[in-house]
């Protein structure tokens, strides 16, 4: 099983590079094509990815410096715990929260 994954490409892979200057992510496949194109042209500044700064290093990530492994979302509510299926109730929803969502998703 992989253990970290690239926010750039979407995949994921057992070693991955950070950056010093954000913290984040950035696997060698993606840092590698940036690299290539500043061969190709001397014009082109290789940036970090996430917070586009110019001056940054990649360290690789281990796992003996105790720090957890991070875990990217395109969602705004990340880590939510779940209820365990015993403790759900489900509640049917009142006509008047229908009607309210109904008004709240018309343009």
């Amino acid at each position: 099983m992989f253990k970290y994954y690239c926010p750039i490409c979407l995949r994921y892979f057992n070693h991955i590079l950070i950056s010093n200057c954000c913290n984040n992510y950035i696997c060698r496949h993606c840092i590698g094509q940036q690299a290539n194109k500043a061969r190709k042209d001397p014009k082109y500044v290789i940036n970090c990815s996430h917070c586009y700064q110019n001056e940054f290093r990649l360290d690789d990530v281990t796992s003996e410096n105790g720090e957890p492994i991070k875990h990217y979302t395109d969602t705004p509510f990340k880590y939510l715990e779940r209820k365990r299926p015993e403790e759900e109730t489900p509640t049917p929803p009142t006509p008047t929260s229908f009607h309210m969502n109904l008004a709240l998703a018309t343009p």
